[in-house]
């Protein structure tokens, strides 16, 4: 497998992670969370892996760059 599906995979992975804080922030508050730290998850930047640099939470949407 490159390392483009195996960056893929480990984004998705890491993305996934966190889309229950945010659903649960949702469901609590009614309105999507606007960053990390609303959300209840570590900062973009401790959220990473080899091929990720970090994930972030922005009005409800979660990010792997």
């Amino acid at each position: 497998m490159d390392s483009r599906l195996r960056g893929n995979d480990e984004a998705i992975l890491l993305a996934e992670g966190q889309k229950s804080a945010v659903t649960e922030y949702y469901l609590n508050h009614g309105i999507w969370p606007s960053n990390n730290s609303s959300a209840g998850v570590a900062s973009a930047s401790d959220i990473k892996g080899k091929y990720v640099k970090s994930v972030e939470v922005k009005n409800g949407v979660v990010t792997a760059t």
